[in-house]
């Protein structure tokens, strides 16, 4: 659902071919990724986040996705079958103080298996984050996609935005990350450090936004209280 609304906000990126499948309804899910997707493909959970329980397989069969199915049911109500995009990754930060989008500087992930799943987020070593050497057209293509993005899902705070480049430089949106992680080696972090902030900034933004949104609820509900009742 994210992929969607992104490319119908930035025409310049490149759907991913994805078929959701519902456990409700799970022969139909199955029978259409069949019918319209081959292998390489990447099987994800639809509202887990963090890569958890996310996998990469070769080959489509109706027996490898009921298994997966029966292995997420008690994390997901449905999960996505999406065609593997080879090509580098990026990821953009974004921090959001009101209505205004800043964009992070855009680091590129050097992943040798060519995959970052959680196993391979969590082991060490298992991949580099760089933000030299990445094209000035390219990094400003990623921030306005990234601006327009969280915008539109109107990230609190700050957030975090996964992009795939082919080598014909075709840019496809993989997903929002709300609530990216923040631990030492968390890719956000250093991001932020590379910006001159630290996580006290993203705290005091924090605090800053709830008590801004507080204060436009208590405005609200004043206006509707006056229509509602008339002027005292």
């Amino acid at each position: 659902m994210q992929g969607l609304i992104a490319n119908r906000l930035c025409p310049e990126l490149t759907p991913i071919p994805t078929i959701h499948v519902s456990q409700s309804d799970l022969d139909a899910g199955i029978a259409e990724a069949l019918r319209h997707l081959t292998g390489p493909c990447v099987l994800k959970p639809n509202t887990l986040g963090g890569s958890f329980l996310t996998e990469c397989v070769d080959n489509l069969s109706e027996e490898g996705l009921r298994s997966y199915s029966e292995r997420i049911a008690a994390y997901d109500a449905s999960f996505l079958v999406q065609q593997r995009i080879v090509g580098t990754e990026y990821t953009s930060g974004v921090l959001i103080n009101r209505h205004e989008v800043t964009v992070l500087p855009v680091a590129r992930i050097n992943n040798p298996s060519g995959f970052l799943g959680y196993d391979q987020k969590t082991q060490k070593g298992s991949y580099t984050v760089e933000f030299h050497k990445i094209e000035n057209s390219l990094q400003t293509r990623i921030f306005s996609m990234s601006t327009k993005i969280a915008r539109e899902f109107r990230l609190h705070t700050f957030g975090r935005l996964d992009f795939i480049v082919d080598d014909q430089q075709r840019v496809y949106f993989f997903e929002v990350n709300a609530v990216p992680g923040l631990t030492a080696g968390s890719i956000f972090p250093k991001m932020l450090a590379k910006a001159g902030f630290d996580l006290c900034h993203v705290i005091g933004l924090a605090a800053s936004n709830e008590i801004d949104q507080r204060r436009r609820e208590e405005v609200r509900k004043i206006e509707t209280s006056r229509i509602r009742y008339g002027p005292r």
